[in-house]
């Protein structure tokens, strides 16, 4: 049997007075919410797979490609490219950081309402902020 998720009462009232589902006007911005989910997904996978590799197998083939300390990768990446530690503790920060990025993303594709959304949108704006702030 199945649960009416209206009580007794609602269908006495007349249909024109009931609530229909409306279209979503724009279509484009569930598509915009379902990419920077999956584009927060795969940052999160990469970040974690960089600081698993180089931090705790400690890959010497990956560690020798990036020549960490070297002039070329501290004059074009700054001091996240100084030792191979720096590194590997700059990806897993990244990973984390993006987790609330993440959920909320995944709760504004879910429920698309005004409020996830941008909830979602201002995780990126203050997360973004903190990182500036803090020089992460």
């Amino acid at each position: 049997m199945e649960a009416n998720r209206y009580p007794r009462w609602f269908a006495k009232i007349p249909a024109k007075y009931k609530p229909t589902e409306q279209p979503e006007v724009n279509p484009y911005i569930g598509w915009f919410f379902k990419l920077i989910l999956v584009l927060s997904i795969m940052s999160f996978v990469f970040s974690l797979w960089e600081w698993f590799t180089i931090g705790i197998l400690k890959d010497q083939e990956k560690i020798g490609d990036y020549m960490f300390g070297s002039a070329g990768m501290l004059g074009e990446g700054g001091e996240n490219y100084a030792s191979a530690e720096i590194y590997a503790t700059l990806n897993l920060r990244s990973a984390i950081v993006s987790l609330p990025i993440i959920l909320l993303f995944l709760l504004a594709v879910k429920r698309p309402t005004l409020i996830y959304r941008l909830l979602a949108v201002a995780s990126i704006l203050i997360v973004g902020t903190l990182c500036r702030v803090f020089d992460f």
